[in-house]
């Protein structure tokens, strides 16, 4: 498989395709039943709460247990 941006191979090698994101867009993405692996702890998120504020807007609550 070719990376059709960069037109590099793509290896297993988790560093070298690894994307780096904040924690805000990991929280948009990320799935209930996902590992996140942070520090020396692994969390899997069992689910996803949105609550919606004074103003309108949404805030996305992970709930997670350690693995």
């Amino acid at each position: 498989m070719n990376d059709k941006t960069l037109g590099q191979p793509l290896t297993n090698d988790s560093e070298s395709t690894a994307t780096p994101i904040t924690w805000d867009e990991l929280v948009k993405i990320v799935q209930v039943g996902d590992i996140v692996r942070r520090s020396n702890r692994n969390s899997q998120i069992t689910g996803k709460e949105f609550k919606e504020d004074a103003q309108g807007l949404f805030n996305i609550m992970l709930i997670s247990r350690e693995v």
